[in-house]
């Protein structure tokens, strides 16, 4: 015979074992009532930190900030388009406003110094007219070389524009999308075409006493021949509608404020 249960020693780690009382007939298992006093306190004021301004909690290294939007981010494409402010039907209306169109995306990607090596092109119908769909057309050209001058991207979005019309029609909106882009100086070259600076060696240097001009004298101020306003219109064809735009008033002398 062993020893008296109650006197026998406890192991370490022994557990006794659990027993499971059935319940009694007709129990029935109340229910927790639901503290809604608890819910419908306010909740607790925050406490203020005593950290003085500008200092930084103790704990993991914070990443980087990322860039901000103006001149300090790198962008991955970069596209110029416009509604035009009346429907077009001429050809040569619509290639003066490509041409602006891409224009003004090579001067956006010089000033983040970057070349590009895809262009888009594309124009737009009225969706809601006549004309059954498709009420948008598009191409893309992957250039010879990447490149960002002026004149060289103006001259391959003629040529996709050239793929794209159809006489007949009422265009309202185009515009220029650049793609593929790479450090400035540093493009990818290819085997069988030479790089734009031994076929141009003076195009960066005309790009940039282009650059100097339009930011010292206004934008557009010089800008290639197949941009320029048509000879017998006061404003450009394809210059969209601004009745209702703000006046810039603080930065331009023409729109200031006039008191008395």
């Amino acid at each position: 015979m062993g020893p008296h249960p109650s006197t026998r020693r406890r192991c370490v780690g022994h557990r006794p074992p659990v027993r499971h009382q059935a319940p009694r007939p007709g129990h029935r298992h109340r229910r927790r009532p639901v503290p809604l006093l608890r819910s419908l306190r306010p909740p607790a004021p925050r406490r203020r930190s005593r950290r003085p301004p500008g200092a930084r909690a103790p704990g993991l290294p914070l990443p980087p900030a990322g860039p901000q939007r103006r001149r300090t981010l790198s962008r991955q494409s970069i596209a110029c388009t416009r509604t035009f402010g009346r429907p077009l039907t001429e050809l040569a209306d619509i290639r003066g406003a490509v041409a602006a169109f891409a224009s003004r995306a090579a001067e956006k990607l010089r000033r983040q110094g970057s070349v590009a090596h895809v262009l888009t092109v594309f124009i737009s119908q009225n969706r809601f007219g006549p004309a059954p769909p498709p009420h948008s057309r598009s191409a893309q050209l992957t250039l010879p070389a990447a490149t960002s001058s002026t004149p060289d991207l103006v001259h391959y979005a003629h040529a996709l524009l050239n793929r794209l019309w159809q006489p007949g029609h009422n265009y309202v909106k185009a515009g220029v999308i650049l793609d593929g882009f790479e450090a400035a100086g540093q493009p990818q070259l290819n085997l069988f075409t030479p790089a734009p600076e031994l076929v141009h060696p003076q195009a960066s240097a005309l790009m940039q006493r282009l650059d100097q001009l339009n930011a010292r004298f206004g934008r557009a101020t010089v800008q290639v021949a197949a941009a320029l306003t048509p000879k017998g219109h006061l404003t450009a064809p394809w210059q969209g509608q601004q009745q209702r735009r703000t006046r810039a008033c603080t930065t331009s002398w023409d729109e200031l404020w006039e008191i008395g």
